[in-house]
């Protein structure tokens, strides 16, 4: 190799020798390279990562609990290190770094190290390991804040656990894994919480180049998120929808930056007025009441009017589906009542219609202009009497 520095300046140049001794990795196109030391993280590039994460929240004995599985499924240069990272598992090495050098040998004998393939043991040991040692190895070897990525202390879960897919290839080799863990978590009622946060650090030379985010969360009968929100990020997408057995959010962003920052947080619930059956039932009660109290002010009445405003009903089961906050579909159920309930004081008398006589038996007349029977409550002769269907004014002689 040769370097001129600068124009006219001497060219700089020397000369090394390298033995490289390929291995098997089980391509037929020719063997890999297998490094006696610890593999670079990065190509100066970054690798893709891609974020699968799936939460349940419902009530278990009076509490509040959130299931988490999150698959980040690896390629490229870090995939590579963490296969080679395993298969070192309990290495005495003294070059290697802090996140592969704090675990232990466990099970793994020296037959099973570095003979360039994942064994299940290695595999079995690493996971069982990571539960006590998983925010130093994904923290400092990942760029990854695990305790951002569950949304809270590992130490304040009920369980986590952690395990790998080798996508069917244990040998250490440039082959895309996945890693996946799975925690349970108790949430405290009716306090916003916050359930992720952006999780990749900022590195010098990028671990990670691009990230796809995939987030859905479901809760039982009787437990809600109540004001979901995405906050930061304006690309990331959420939909948020209710029905009476319970929520359904998805949130989903491709080609994220890496240095991105975005808060998904929600107000989780077990309460009645929260919780997706009861609100419903409480709904569906609230604008059936208003029917019947509207549709007994006009049962002398006219109600072609009222009729139309019967198309505020999907209004009402529309904003309760769309996940709006159940202060806001209570709103909107009693504005909608309230215009009902006008409109039935409002509405004229239908033509032709009986009034309830009084317990008195008073003599009546009907009006000859709208056929509405009026009672005849004085004695004096003659009378004037107003209709009470038209207005027109009745003179009684007899």
């Amino acid at each position: 190799a040769s370097i001129q520095i600068q124009a006219g300046k001497p060219v700089l140049s020397g000369s090394t020798t390298f033995e490289i001794e390929p291995v098997d990795d089980g391509n037929q196109g020719g063997g890999g390279f297998y490094p006696n030391e610890e593999p670079l993280r990065s190509d100066g590039g970054g690798s893709p990562l891609i974020t699968n994460i799936n939460m349940k929240l419902d009530t278990t004995d009076n509490f509040l609990t959130l299931e988490r599985n999150i698959d980040l499924t690896i390629d490229g240069e870090i995939a590579y290190w963490m296969r080679w990272g395993m298969d070192n598992i309990g290495s005495d090495d003294s070059s290697l770094s802090q996140p592969i050098k704090i675990f232990k040998s466990g099970m793994v004998t020296e037959d099973d190290r570095r003979n360039k393939k994942i064994d299940d043991v290695e595999k079995n040991e690493f996971e069982s390991q990571m539960v006590n040692l998983a925010v130093v190895y994904m923290n400092d070897g990942m760029a990854i804040e695990l305790e951002e990525l569950i949304g809270g202390m590992v130490k304040d879960l009920e369980r986590i656990s952690f395990s790998v897919d080798l996508k069917g290839q244990n040998r250490v080799t440039p082959h895309p894994l996945t890693l996946s863990i799975s925690t349970l978590q108790i949430l405290e009622e009716n306090v916003e919480t916050v359930l992720l946060r952006n999780f990749i650090k900022p590195q010098p030379a990028p671990i990670w180049s691009t990230l796809d985010l995939f987030i859905t969360v479901e809760t039982g009968m009787m437990s809600s998120l109540t004001g979901a929100s995405v906050n930061g990020e304006e690309s990331i997408e959420l939909s948020h929808h209710r029905t009476p057995f319970g929520e359904t959010i998805e949130i989903s962003v491709q080609n994220l930056e890496p240095k991105a920052t975005f808060t998904f947080e929600a107000l989780p619930s077990g309460d009645l007025p929260n919780a997706p059956l009861s609100l419903s039932l409480i709904t569906l009660a609230v604008i059936l009441g208003g029917m019947w109290f509207s549709l007994r002010l006009t049962r002398n009445k006219r109600r072609g009017a009222l009729w139309i405003e019967m198309v505020l009903i999907p209004v009402v089961f529309l904003a309760f589906f769309l996940g709006y906050s159940p202060f806001t579909v209570g709103a909107i159920a009693g504005i909608t009542i309230t215009i009902w309930v006008i409109t039935a004081i409002a509405s004229p008398r239908r033509k032709g219609s009986q009034v309830e006589q009084s317990t008195a038996n008073y003599p009546t007349v009907e009006c000859p202009a709208c056929d509405v029977v009026n009672s005849i409550t004085t004695d004096e002769r003659p009378a004037r009497v107003p209709c009470i269907g038209c207005g027109r004014i009745l003179k009684i002689v007899e």
